[in-house]
C-alpha cells in the first residue's frame, strides 16, 4: 500500500462553540476519508489565518480545499494568492479536490465566474445528480449561497441539483471539486442551522429531515480516494501536460 500525503488548504472556520464540538474543518475531512485512505498522511496549512503554502519544497502527493465562510469575491489578499496557487499546483501536475467553497475558488482560479445566487440559499439535504458511473445519484449535505456560475474552459460538469446545476467539476487535468459537503454530519449541519439563522424558508422541515435521513458519505470518499490513488500512479509531468494541453 503506497503512502499518501495529502495536504489540507484550510480556508476558513465555523463558529469556536462549534469548533468546540465538531472539530475544524480538516478534522471533518480526514474523519472522513480515513476509512477509505488508511494509508494517508495529512497535514493542514490554514492559509486563511496566515500560514504559507509551501509548494516548492513540498512533497505533498494532493490536495484538498476546504469550505469556507468567505466568498471567492472578497477582497481578501489571501484569497488572491490561493487563486495563484491553485493554478501552480495545476502546472505541476498535483491532483487537487476542492469542497464548496474550495469548488468556488478552484473554478474562480481557472476562469469561471462565482457569485451569490438569485436562488438564495442552499442549506440541508438536497438531491443531486451524477453523470458519472463512479456516482449514483443521491441526497447531499449543503450549505451555501454562493455558486459557480460558468464552466472553466476545459472542465466538464459532471453533477448538481435543480438549486446548483453547476454542482460538481471534472477539470481535463488532475482536479475535481464539488459543492455539497460529504465531511458533514447531519447533526453539525443542524447544528449550524440553529447557529447562523440564515434566511431559509424551510428551516423547520430541514431539521426534521436531518434528524431521521441517512445520507450516504461512503461511495463520494472512495471516489476520492480513487481519485488520489490514481494519480500517485501517474508521473506529476503527465499531469502537468494535461494542465499545459487545456489552455492552449
Amino acid at each position: 500500500m503506497n503512502p499518501l500525503h495529502l495536504c489540507i488548504i484550510e480556508t476558513g472556520a465555523s463558529d469556536p462553540t462549534l469548533v468546540a464540538k465538531y472539530g475544524r474543518y480538516p478534522d471533518m475531512i480526514q474523519a472522513w476519508l480515513r476509512p477509505v485512505l488508511p494509508q494517508a498522511q495529512f497535514s493542514v496549512v490554514s492559509v486563511y489565518s496566515g500560514e504559507t503554502l509551501d509548494l516548492e519544497s513540498s512533497t505533498y502527493d494532493g490536495f484538498i480545499v476546504t469550505g469556507s465562510p468567505h466568498g471567492v469575491y472578497d477582497d481578501l489578499p489571501w484569497i488572491t494568492t490561493l487563486q495563484e496557487q491553485l493554478r501552480q499546483i495545476a502546472d505541476q501536475g498535483k491532483p487537487l479536490f476542492g469542497i464548496c467553497f474550495g469548488h468556488q475558488v478552484m473554478a474562480a482560479a481557472f476562469g469561471a465566474t462565482v457569485k451569490k445566487s438569485t436562488k438564495g440559499w442552499g442549506i440541508g439535504i438536497q438531491h443531486y445528480e451524477f453523470d458519472i458511473p463512479e456516482l449514483p445519484a443521491a441526497d447531499v449535505l449543503v450549505y451555501h449561497q454562493d455558486q459557480v456560475m460558468s464552466v472553466p474552459d476545459g472542465a466538464t460538469v459532471i453533477g448538481g441539483s435543480k438549486h446548483c446545476p453547476i454542482g460538481a467539476l471534472q477539470y481535463p487535468f488532475a482536479a475535481r471539486s464539488i459543492q455539497f459537503h460529504p465531511e458533514f454530519s447531519n447533526e453539525f449541519v443542524a447544528a449550524l442551522i440553529e447557529f447562523r439563522q440564515d434566511p431559509i424558508d424551510d428551516r423547520d422541515e430541514q431539521i426534521q429531515a436531518l434528524s431521521r435521513q441517512e445520507i450516504d458519505r461512503q461511495t463520494v470518499a472512495q471516489w476520492a480516494a480513487d481519485f488520489f490513488i490514481s494519480h500517485k500512479k501517474i508521473a506529476p509531468e503527465q499531469n502537468a501536460q494535461a494542465r499545459t494541453t487545456s489552455i492552449d
